[in-house]
């Protein structure tokens, strides 16, 4: 049939973009996302955490109204809803105690797991199988199938090191993945979507990721990896649907992909325009799309935490109400001021906010980029990078007198004060190398430096004797180390003390010094963990502990979100909170 169908299609040129109607299923105040419409077009199932508790679930409903059914319960988390051909059933992912894909009859039942460890469900067109992979994007990933009539799961021989959320085609013969021929991939360009016999046999490099790059267009992925997107067969077969952004614009894009040699066979289309960043679409064989539209904000807040035990007290709480971009929080000593980087003035600048009164104010305005401020001890200087172009500088403001100095060139970030504030720690770019620079005399000295890999920016203990980092060892393998401190260097790295495995981001100590924080994707997802230390000789007591997940909650971590602003009951950091409703589009 397909073959038939393709043929007929080739003589007759590339169908004409469909014009569509759009309508908003949802409108739910948090995180509605990830929709997946059945096969008739009369139901949806999607994600939303607008249960009592604000927990992700999955919910259905039917397109022509009523009240939607929640299916699932538990405290995980669960994600990735997918409709059977029938619609009899969903498949969806859990991220509980026993993760894994997961089968529930489509209007409520008892939910069977069908695919331990995995993710990303597809069912095949008959609907006596499902694909699934089993791994992450910064770690080591397959795809695996397993038959719901019995029997175990089976490996899919790609012939690649690395493959991801699977996508199974219209006739059953391929499987669209994500795939490196790296084992742990993190560069964009080491990675493409590749199709994959589902009999057997090597992979196929479609180069849409290069095709797509040429033209500007870039795929949606990792908002959040459960918020992410990946190309989905359209009811048009053999289009397939991404979200992806152009020029400024997040939309939905379909393109003529062969499931046979993973030829693409014309340009783009954009399918969408005037909705706000959609995402992750779903074809029903009526030809109805439906698609999340997502919105966020990044701005400061506030976890209630007993800093010395990494135990969370309550949820977070909002602490800056601007809708311009809020992140890089620094708290004073006293815990009565913040300081942190904006772009409400049209640029990155520096501003503070009076935690007791919630007085706000500019503290710098200069051309270029400031980013990473840091408070002194006593709180009476600032240091911060400033940007301009090709360059970066570290600053030290005197908040008395307003006057500034520029201490260091080739800056990448800030690492902190020393206890008495007579020197500061920062990060070069190249080579990678954190430093210190001694206030009084301007003189720059070697801190961490390592004959091979780079060093990455961590912090000071409190007593100033210990100084944690991290080194990139691989691809986005990133391990965090703890290093005494001897005549102001880390001596050599035979006495350096591995705390925690990567792949890590930032890594702080609390105030106390007996815990070390790591935002680390260990599971991963972005999220918050502690490491406990040995008081005298630091070395880790105990296995690495989450604090608080953020995997399938409306906030997400970015750049800059977490560390040097840290209380003893309290952690503030700059999330994004993502707000998102589903929509449909009919053809007209």
């Amino acid at each position: 049939w397909f073959s038939e169908h393709h043929r007929r299609r080739r003589r007759r040129g590339p169908p004409p973009r469909p014009q569509y109607t759009f309508r908003q299923l949802t409108r739910d105040a948090g995180i509605t996302i990830q929709p997946a419409i059945s096969r008739d077009g009369k139901f949806v199932a999607y994600v939303s955490d607008r249960g009592q508790a604000g927990n992700p679930d999955i919910w259905v409903q039917q397109i022509s109204g009523g009240d939607p059914i929640r299916l699932t319960t538990s405290p995980a988390v669960e994600c990735q809803p997918v409709f059977s051909p029938s619609g009899s059933t969903l498949a969806f992912s859990s991220l509980g105690e026993r993760p894994g894909v997961y089968t529930v009859p489509a209007l409520g039942g008892q939910a069977r797991l069908v695919g331990p460890g995995g993710m990303w469900p597809s069912f095949s067109p008959d609907g006596a199988w499902l694909a699934y992979s089993v791994g992450f994007r910064w770690r080591r990933s397959e795809v695996w199938v397993v038959s719901l009539a019995g029997g175990g799961p089976k490996r899919v021989a790609t012939g690649l090191p690395w493959s991801y959320a699977p996508s199974w085609s219209p006739d059953g013969a391929t499987l669209l993945i994500e795939g490196s021929r790296e084992a742990t991939p993190v560069a964009a360009g080491s990675l493409d979507w590749w199709l994959v016999p589902v009999a057997g046999g090597d992979a196929i490099p479609t180069g849409l990721r290069q095709f797509l790059a040429s033209r500007e267009i870039r795929p949606l992925a990792d908002v959040s990896p459960p918020h992410d997107s990946r190309l989905f067969w359209d009811a048009d077969y053999p289009y397939v649907l991404l979200a992806a952004q152009h020029g400024g614009s997040a939309d939905l894009y379909r393109l003529a992909l062969s499931p046979r040699n993973g030829r693409i066979d014309g340009e783009p289309q954009r399918l969408t325009a005037g909705v706000a960043g959609v995402r992750q679409p779903s074809a029903a064989a009526s030809g109805r799309i439906v698609f999340a539209g997502v919105t966020g904000a990044r701005r400061l807040w506030r976890l209630p935490l007993d800093a010395a035990r990494g135990r969370v007290l309550g949820p977070l709480e909002p602490v800056t109400e601007s809708a311009a971009d809020a992140l890089a929080p620094s708290v004073s000593a006293d815990g009565r001021r913040l300081v942190f980087v904006s772009n409400r003035s049209g640029s990155d600048e520096i501003w503070e906010r009076d935690l007791v009164t919630g007085a706000e104010k500019q503290l710098t305005a200069t051309p270029g980029w400031e980013y990473r401020p840091l408070l002194s001890p006593d709180g009476k200087r600032l240091a911060f990078c400033r940007g301009t172009s090709g360059s970066a500088k570290l600053v030290v403001l005197d908040l008395e007198s307003g006057t500034e100095r520029a201490l260091a060139e080739d800056m990448n970030s800030l690492a902190g004060w020393s206890a008495d504030g007579a020197r500061l720690y920062f990060l070069t770019t190249a080579p990678s190398v954190l430093r210190a620079v001694d206030l009084a005399s301007g003189r720059v000295t070697d801190v961490v430096r390592h004959r091979e890999h780079a060093v990455r920016r961590g912090g000071l203990s409190p007593d100033g004797r210990w100084i944690s980092f991290r080194l990139v060892t691989g691809g986005d393998e990133q391990p965090v180390f703890v290093a005494p401190l001897q005549g102001g260097a880390a001596p050599d790295q035979r006495e350096w003390v591995r705390v925690a495995d990567g792949p890590n981001d930032e890594c702080w100590w609390s105030p106390d010094g007996a815990l070390l924080y790591v935002l680390s994707r260990r599971d991963g997802f972005r999220c918050l963990w502690a490491q406990k230390l040995a008081r005298r000789t630091r070395r880790p007591e105990g296995s690495p502990f989450a604090v608080l997940h953020l995997h399938g909650s409306r906030h997400a971590v970015g750049g800059l979100s977490f560390g040097d602003a840290m209380t003893a009951d309290g952690l503030y950091c700059g999330l994004r909170e993502f707000q998102s409703n589903i929509w449909m589009a009919t053809p007209d």
